[in-house]
């Protein structure tokens, strides 16, 4: 798919919002994993997101965003709302859908430590409440929409999750034993052990809606009005432990960063959540501290740092 078909499509399916001649640049595209993506700039200055579904679980995740994103309401960001969706076709053999560019740029690390501290209090505060608005989600509504429409969003990505201490025990072996020959195994283990075995009440199953993928691309930042304006990329939905985001996050900006999110989520159980993802997101930097040592140095690694 190049810009050239991608107008040609878009004029062809919705005429009457794009008529010969309103599109006057197109941008793109952008290869992501599952989708191409296009910005369309038309001669009234409307901008516009053409996703382009690269594969049947990539359309499938489309549905999965079409079903979802009407359930969320107020919302403290813009998110993508598809106004117009096309059936698959002779030209293209999926569904494929646009919406209304949503302001800002990624929310880059090197963006986010540059911010002035209200700034960061303000994004902090912003993505708190988005995510409590999306793991408020009700079940029962969540699978009744799913019914309507026969559609089903992904259960559980993450198995071991739902299996609270224990799953969390056997995913670390399952993560270590690649490793088993290395002399720093032991102590290793040992550590990341205590850190579950410390507060195992914390790692209890939960469930919700997920965003699953809150990659710095995916949060969108206005310089000039010094706030986190909007969230993307809904692809990777799925009824799954809300814990999820806030250790994609911590991974992306810092604990520090995630403490202050995490002071701004107003949702039944933040409490034991909090603890659960200092708990989940010590483990993984543990094991990744570790992983890369083996990895430079097959020699003997310093032991990560358990507090």
């Amino acid at each position: 798919m190049d810009a050239a078909a991608a107008r040609s499509l878009v004029e062809t399916r919705f005429p009457s919002v794009f008529p010969p001649g309103a599109v006057c640049d197109v941008q793109g595209p952008e290869h992501g994993t599952s989708n191409d993506c296009f910005r369309l700039r038309t001669a009234a200055g409307g901008e516009w997101i053409v996703r382009f579904p690269k594969s049947g679980e990539a359309e499938q995740e489309l549905a999965c965003e079409l079903l979802v994103l009407p359930l969320l309401e107020r919302l403290p960001v813009a998110v993508p709302r598809y106004e117009l969706v096309a059936a698959a076709g002779d030209h293209h053999p999926r569904r494929f859908a646009v919406y209304r560019a949503l302001p800002g740029e990624p929310l880059a690390p090197e963006l986010l430590a540059a911010l002035s501290e209200p700034a960061v209090e303000r994004a902090a505060a912003r993505l708190g409440a988005f995510l409590a608005a999306v793991h408020g989600v009700e079940r029962e509504r969540l699978e009744a929409a799913e019914a309507a429409a026969g559609v089903r969003l992904p259960r559980e990505r993450l198995g071991w999750l739902d299996e609270g201490a224990d799953g969390a025990r056997r995913e670390v072996e399952d993560q270590l034993a690649p490793f088993r020959g290395h002399p720093a195994f032991a102590a290793v283990r040992r550590s990341v052990r205590e850190l579950i075995d410390g507060d195992p009440e914390a790692l209890r199953s939960s469930a919700g809606l997920v965003h699953g993928d809150l990659a710095p691309e995916h949060v969108l930042f206005c310089r000039e009005r010094g706030e986190v304006t909007g969230i993307l990329d809904f692809g990777n939905l799925a009824w799954d432990d809300p814990a999820i985001d806030f250790i994609q996050l911590a991974d992306c900006y810092g604990p520090g960063f995630l403490a202050r999110v995490l002071a701004a989520y107003d949702h039944p159980g933040a409490v034991l959540l909090r603890r659960k993802v200092d708990v989940l997101h010590a483990v993984a930097r543990a094991l990744r501290a570790f992983r890369a040592a083996c990895l430079q140095a097959p020699g003997p690694a310093a032991v990560p740092d358990a507090s």
